[in-house]
């Protein structure tokens, strides 16, 4: 029996079209990117502003995912809601969107930005991040 030949196409690496983000922001401007933070640096940021109220966090999460681990005073907002909520949320404030692995969180982070929002951040491996370089007693799931 013969073996049938793939007739899925793979290109050769060279072949392999590279982006950087000058030449996408120069062909598509209305691309937006949302910042990153990393678990400790929000820990800092957190400490730093704690009598300022120019942080909000952001959490993405279903309320069941809240039950298991969530971080103190942060407004949530389901992914499935924001497009209908995302006027409580105040312009001026500095918005840091989380989730469990920060791929939620970075959604929702650009369709802030896509609506008026200019200072958003993701928290970069989310709750998950959390739970393994800051705080070892939120729990992990």
């Amino acid at each position: 029996m013969k073996p049938r030949p793939n007739r899925c196409r793979t290109f050769p690496k060279r072949a392999r079209l590279r982006f950087d983000d000058r030449l996408l922001t120069n062909v598509f401007p209305e691309i937006t990117y949302v910042q990153h933070i990393s678990a400790p640096q929000l820990a800092q940021a957190i400490k730093s502003t704690a009598s300022d109220s120019k942080l909000r966090l952001l959490d993405v999460r279903e309320p069941w995912e809240l039950e298991i681990a969530s971080l103190p005073n942060a407004t949530h907002i389901p992914m499935g809601e924001i497009t209908a909520r995302f006027e409580e949320l105040n312009r001026d404030q500095t918005v840091v969107c989380i989730c469990h692995h920060g791929v939620r969180s970075l959604q929702v982070g650009l369709f802030l930005e896509r609506n008026g929002f200019d200072d958003v951040i993701n928290l970069t491996g989310g709750i998950d991040a959390w739970t393994k370089l800051v705080d070892s007693s939120c729990p992990s799931y």
